[in-house]
Order: structure tokens, then sequence, then C-alpha cells
């Protein structure tokens, strides 16, 4: 079986660093000085853990249980399967948030933990984000002993077995994840992220997001202690969030002017004026596609 994922990011603040899917910036989220949300935010909400059970926020007909999912290599984690709890604590008055640790296995072949949750209430339901760019949560590494990098991705009905489609299944949409022991804010867009390479079928060129499954945080690093602490995980995009700088506007490069095209020789049984008409029908075409590849 290949190796679980699911879910998603990209840093906002000050410098760059670079990462497989995008690139992240960082900015600090420290008790006390955490963001006043909207009413159109709370919507957006996958869940603040402030109502201290173990399922995500109701919103907009989400609503799905929070899991953890190992492999049976010997990886351990703190709460197994349908036993996920809440963990006391958070960024500025916030009173609970995810905690997620433990070790994975040693060796022995595709190594994971992580947790997650479902968006939709029903079992195998998608859904639909198409109005989102991409999703924004707050994390920090809870132990400086545990491994600064996780993986966040998120689940469409082309990569979870869920939407019948995928032949080899579980390599979702994602991109990796710089923890810091600060609260930091990250934030991903739906665009930027990734299929690991090699493997998975179907492997399409960008994540569904009107037919999305669910959102998971992910280890696939072997022998390594973790230790994650995650709050206010929300969609991002519809509500003129503070925080979202404005993106640069992607464009490609433009192709290079063809080169002119040499004169041709008069046809030995073409009359003269004929072929000259046809020389300058060639001189105006190779200008025109010239003019054309530049254009833009």
């Amino acid at each position: 079986m290949k190796t679980l994922s699911k879910v998603i990011i990209a840093f906002m603040g000050s410098g760059l660093l670079a990462g497989c899917g995008g690139y992240f910036s960082e900015q600090k989220a420290t008790n006390g000085d955490a963001p006043q949300i909207s009413s159109c935010e709370m919507k957006a909400t996958l869940d603040d853990f402030e109502d201290s059970n173990n399922k995500s926020s109701e919103e907009e007909g989400r609503g799905g249980w929070i899991y953890t999912f190992k492999d049976g290599l010997g990886t351990e984690v703190e709460f197994p399967q349908g036993d996920f709890r809440v963990y006391p604590g958070g960024v500025g008055d916030s009173k609970y948030c995810a905690r997620f640790r433990g070790t994975t296995a040693k060796s022995g072949g595709d190594i994971y933990a992580g947790w997650g949750f479902n968006l939709s209430p029903a079992e195998g339901a998608s859904w639909d984000a198409s109005k989102y760019s991409g999703i924004s949560f707050l994390a920090k590494r809870g132990n400086p002993e545990a491994v600064g990098v996780f993986r966040v991705n998120v689940a469409d009905v082309n990569t979870d077995p869920a939407g019948k489609i995928c032949t080899d299944c579980f390599n979702h949409f994602g991109a990796p994840v710089k923890l810091t022991d600060q609260w930091v804010r990250y934030v991903v867009y739906f665009d930027e992220m990734e299929q690991r390479a090699g493997w998975g079928a179907p492997r399409p060129d960008h994540i569904d997001k009107s037919s999305l499954i669910s959102v998971q945080f992910q280890t696939t690093i072997p022998n390594i202690k973790f230790d994650v602490l995650v709050d206010d995980i929300r969609f991002i995009g519809a509500c003129n969030e503070s925080y979202l700088q404005p993106r640069e506007e992607k464009t490609a490069a433009p192709e290079p002017a063809p080169e002119p095209a040499p004169a041709a020789a008069p046809a030995s049984d073409a009359p003269a004026d004929d072929a000259a008409g046809d020389d300058a029908d060639a001189s105006e075409e190779t200008a025109d596609d010239a003019s054309d590849s530049t254009e833009g």
C-alpha cells in the first residue's frame, strides 16, 4: 500500500523559504496578537477546536470526524484511531488546539503517521470548495527535539478511494511545512500543491477543488519524534483576509521570434514574376509570425 497523505500550505509575511510545491514566507502569531476574524472567516473555518470535541466545525454543510492513522510497522501515535482529543492552549485567547505527537517506525516499508478530517459529514462524500483558493492554519513544533518538517495535503476525488477513480490511491496534492518553536501562520494555495513524484494514478494537472474529500497533516520520515500543534484551520480566498498578500501573476515567457526564411530561388518552370510574388508573400508571413510571437 502506498503511503497515505492529504492536506495544504504557504507562509505569509517576511522572508521566502523554498519548498516543494510552493514558496513560503512566515508570519509569527504570538499569544496576545491573534487576529480578529470576520463572520465570513468564521464560515470558512474548518476547525478552531474551541468546542473541544473530535469533529471539525459544522459550517457550510461540512463537519467530518477527526481521526488519526499510522502504518503497522511500529509507528506510535498519542491518540489512535477514533480517540482524538484536543489540547489546552493556542494563540491569543484560544482555549484549545490540536496536538499530534508520537514516533515513527525505524524501517520496514511505507512509514507514515498523520491526522485529519473529512470535509463532508456523509461518509465518502466530497465537498465543493470552488470559491476558495487554499487553506491557512497556525502551527508550531511542540518539542524542540521533534522533527521540524511536516506535510499538509488535501485529498480529492482523484486521489482518495472514496472518489472511485484512482487505481493507485493516496498520492494527494500537498506541500511541506517547515515548523518553528513559535506559532506561525501558514497559507497554502491549491494551485501550488503537488503530488509526490513517481507514483499515483491518475496524476491530474491540479487538485479538483470542487470535489474535496479531506484535509490531513502527515509525516513519512522514519525513526523520528513528531510533535505538531495546529490551530485555526480555515479556507482562504473568499473573505478578503487581511494577512493575504497580493500574488504575482504568472505569465509564460514569450516564444522567440522565428529566424527569417531564406529567399527562395525561382523555379525553372515558373515565370520570374510569379516567383518574386511568392517570395514577397513568404516574407510577409514570416514578419506576421514574428509579430504574433512577441505580442503580450
